[in-house]
């Protein structure tokens, strides 16, 4: 279980947008010195360092070995603990990479921050006094955090804690690593995985809130999947897709035809997925308000058999003795009544002090409160239980409880707000958000989602809706604890000419290609670089067209088999036959000149020029069209051997082979000519 040492005020987060894990990043746990002392050091000059001064620059050992040698020479009394010593600063030099995640700890429980590692490794003894390594580090949160159920890790100088993941998620939630705002928009290119994340940030969204549920590792993506799945079965994950016929009627509510048994057909109110969605989410804090609400009643019943004047503003006490005038005089202020009541009677009387002069009077005799029936007494007695013996009688201390309760009442409501955002999320996922009418399909409840206007938030707004707004049914709201992740393709709609409104209550996160994903994906059987070769036709298409029409890694990603890290050439072929080239034919409206261009001439486009004279026999309408020598462009046939080529695809980003085998199409094209 994870505990935050700090108020959430109190704990700095200075950026939660942190670069998200990838299949090369990197976990390490760091301990800033002997029991942290030097982390507040660190955290100020944005760098995280290494001891072992003596070792000097780490970078002149060539091998772990050579630091290892060089410990038991200059640090001799250390040897029971060199095997650590010498991975720490290997690992430090050499393998932390920048884009790694740096936790920072003190034992084995205790955590104080974490960061980004923004820096190459570098030497410098003159810039601290214990440490003489150093890498730079954008540090995001300081605080103290405990975490029970950290790993068995070795409490040394740096650790790799990556396969750790799942039992680092606790931890990194807590420090606001995962920051998920209520509404996003993932958008980018094709095949750049955003509907793929989608499970990832629901997930992310979910372990936020639920302390028992562990993440499963982002490698294991079948246990996140069955997960997700597993939400979806709960009714706690929605997901749909925006076309351009959805509406309103689907998705906030409509009016449906029923048919009964007899084959009568009735007409009800139906609600959409969203609105469904929102009673679900809301069931909880509908159920925090009800309690505020008896709670409040139960105050005002209570309150009112005690007092004998209504406009007074003191609440009576009680004693549970026969007062004496000297003994009342002690307790009674001007203005304030006092009960008397014997144990075990069900009567009271009320003494008053009338004025200055010190006058008291003997009200008549009233009954005493009857116990109160509500739903909320357990909340009440949970108090009481732990005041028997004093001598104020069972009533006084209700209403002590409930006096103090409406003195409260503010401090209360702040603490329930706090409830109602820790309350389970549900989460809908709206995928190609940008295809369907936006106006159409939200209608009025597109100002409800925003932050400020859900269930609970300073500036809560709710409406009547058109349907249901007639009858019984409560004004409607979005609940703060539902999340709306969306989806957009750039290519089919630029993020410019998104509706506006939407655009003002979304966080939009750029989801652009990432040759880097590809590396370490090989074509079985080939030296084509997958990487490279997305790179060189993404930067292609962003000269001849633009940036969000780019091609994207999972084209490639999706056809490799988890747990494996290779895909055919025959592969590779479907992938361009079936995917991309129809797609760039989507691009340049068929412009084969430019296709060919992305392509970088790699013989998928076959170009001929087509001899006028032989479809013409008017040579001044060749000359009028200009139709000399035009030429003529086509796919290459999906059976030639070009497909099946490894020079084919390399072609795409080594100009040198795209040059050559030109060459041998210009001479191909020659022979075809001659015979012809």
């Amino acid at each position: 279980m994870l505990e935050n040492k700090n108020h959430p005020e109190n704990a700095k987060v200075e950026n939660q947008n942190i670069s998200k894990k990838s299949k090369n990043q990197r976990f390490w746990l760091y301990k800033a010195g002997e029991n942290g002392d030097k982390w507040e050091e660190m955290y100020s000059k944005g760098l995280m360092g290494l001891g072992w001064r003596k070792l000097e620059n780490l970078q002149k050992y060539s091998n772990k070995e050579e630091i290892d040698e060089a410990l038991k020479s200059l640090y001799p009394s250390d040897s029971t603990r060199q095997t650590n010593n010498r991975k720490s600063n290997w690992d430090f030099c050499n393998e932390v990479q920048i884009g790694d995640i740096i936790i920072v700890g003190n034992g084995r429980n205790k955590f104080m921050g974490y960061g980004e590692v923004e820096g190459e490794y570098f030497y410098n003894p003159n810039l601290d006094d214990d440490f003489a390594s150093f890498r730079k580090v954008k540090w995001f949160a300081k605080g103290e955090w405990i975490c029970e159920d950290s790993g068995n890790w070795a409490i040394k100088a740096l650790t790799d804690v990556t396969e750790d993941y799942a039992l680092l998620y606790p931890i990194l939630i807590q420090m606001g690593f995962c920051y998920q705002p209520l509404n996003q928009i993932l958008y980018g290119s094709p095949a750049t995985g955003k509907t793929y994340n989608t499970i990832d940030r629901a997930l992310e969204i979910l372990v936020r809130h639920d302390k028992d549920l562990r993440l499963p590792s982002k490698n294991n993506r079948e246990a996140r999947k069955q997960l997700f799945e597993e939400y979806k079965a709960k009714e706690r994950i929605e997901f749909v897709t925006f076309h351009q016929s959805y509406g309103y009627e689907e998705f906030v509510e409509g009016i449906k035809p029923i048919t009964d048994k007899n084959g009568d057909i009735s007409y009800e109110v139906t609600n959409g997925i969203f609105k469904e969605l929102c009673r679900k989410a809301q069931e909880p804090i509908l159920t925090n308000q009800k309690l505020v609400k008896e709670l409040e009643e139960a105050y005002n019943n209570f309150v009112s058999q005690l007092y004998v004047y209504p406009t007074s503003l003191l609440s009576p006490k009680y004693i549970d003795e026969r007062p004496t005038k000297s003994s009342l005089e002690g307790l009674i202020g001007n203005g304030e009544k006092i009960g008397t009541s014997k144990s075990g009677t069900d009567k009271a009387k009320f003494y008053y002090l009338t004025d200055s002069s010190g006058t008291i009077r003997v009200l008549a005799d009233t009954e005493k409160p009857s116990p109160i029936p509500l739903s909320c007494n357990e909340f009440i007695y949970s108090y009481c239980r732990g005041l028997k013996g004093t001598r104020f009688s069972y009533y006084s201390v209700f209403d002590e409880i409930l006096n103090d309760f409406r003195l409260k009442r503010e401090d209360i409501q702040k603490e329930l707000a706090g409830q109602i955002q820790n309350t389970q999320p549900y989460i809908l996922i709206i995928d190609e958000i940008n295809r369907g009418n936006i106006s159409k399909i939200f209608g009025e409840l597109i100002t409800l989602i925003e932050p400020s206007k859900r269930i609970g938030a300073s500036e809560e707004l709710k409406v009547k809706l058109p349907y249901s707004g007639t009858s019984d049914e409560p004004l409607f709201g979005v609940p703060s604890n539902l999340y709306i992740i969306g989806t957009m393709n750039t290519a089919d709609r630029s993020i410019t000419s998104l509706d506006t409104a939407l655009r003002r209550r979304f966080e939009f996160v750029e989801m652009m290609p990432k040759p880097s994903e590809l590396e370490g994906l090989e074509v079985q059987g080939t030296d084509i670089e997958l990487g490279k070769m997305l790179e060189q036709i993404n930067k292609r298409i962003e000269f001849l067209y633009d940036r969000e029409k780019t091609i994207g890694h999972a084209f490639f990603l999706s056809e490799c088999k988890e747990g494996e890290s290779s895909i055919t050439l025959e592969q590779l072929k479907g992938i361009f036959q079936n995917k991309i080239i129809p797609l760039l034919q989507e691009y340049f409206y068929n412009d084969y000149a430019l296709i060919q261009a992305v392509l970088n001439s790699n013989r998928m486009i076959e170009k001929k020029e087509e001899k006028t004279g032989k479809l013409f026999a008017i040579d001044s309408l060749v000359n009028e069209l200009d139709l000399e020598n035009k030429p003529i462009y086509k796919v290459a046939d999906l059976e030639s051997d070009i497909w099946n080529d490894k020079e084919t695809y390399i072609a795409l980003y080594e100009n040198k082979i795209a040059r050559k085998i030109n060459n041998l199409n210009k001479q191909d094209e020659t022979d075809t000519e001659s015979k012809a």
